[in-house]
């Protein structure tokens, strides 16, 4: 061997050792065991929050869906305004707000005013229903009957419920009126896709 070889070789062999005994790029076992800590901690504390999250939000679309029904429950159980908005379905959508009782005195429903909505609607249902939530400000989809001993009345709103496609959160809202000197009740069903 060579001379020239033999001090290569010992060059090689010092770097050699000089690279296993440097601590540059390394890492003791403590760092990676504390990272590791780290990064399930965090990943824990994600997934507690994103799926502790979601039902409170449910909770608070169903809240927020029985207010708004109670709302136009309320807004329902009023003369309208102007008191006769149901004239001709011109008068319909000029009217500031659609209620179906005969006054404010009474707490009686207005059959004229029931038949007149039920009219506007079936005229073309589609853009007359969503005039009619625009009017009464309601976002959800709907539906209102009133119910006697005698009689079942026709249905405001969307209707065929077992049609639409499976609600998310149904709420029905049941309140007493009067129709004919008989009690009765006015039932309206909110839902949303």
């Amino acid at each position: 061997m060579s001379n020239k070889t033999r001090k290569r070789m010992l060059e090689c062999s010092a770097f050699t050792r000089e690279v296993r005994n440097s601590k540059k790029g390394q890492f003791f076992s403590y760092d990676a065991i504390i990272g590791g800590v780290v990064f399930l901690v965090a990943v824990a504390l994600l997934y507690s929050y994103w799926f502790g999250a979601s039902p409170t939000m449910q909770k608070e679309a169903r809240a927020d869906l029985v207010r708004e029904t109670l709302r136009l429950s309320d807004a329902l159980l009023t003369p309208g305004s102007p008191s006769d908005w149901h004239a001709s379905a011109t008068d319909i959508e000029n009217a500031k707000q659609i209620g179906l009782m005969s006054s404010l005195e009474k707490n009686e429903l207005s059959n004229e005013k029931m038949n007149a909505l039920i009219t506007y609607l079936t005229a073309d249902f589609t853009p007359n229903y969503k005039k009619l939530k625009q009017k009464l400000n309601f976002a959800y989809e709907f539906n209102a009957t009133i119910e006697t001993n005698r009689v079942f009345y026709n249905c405001v709103g969307k209707c065929d419920l077992l049609a639409s496609p499976s609600p998310k959160e149904l709420v029905e809202v049941t309140r007493v009126i009067t129709i004919d000197n008989d009690l009765a009740q006015l039932k309206i069903n909110a839902w949303y896709e």
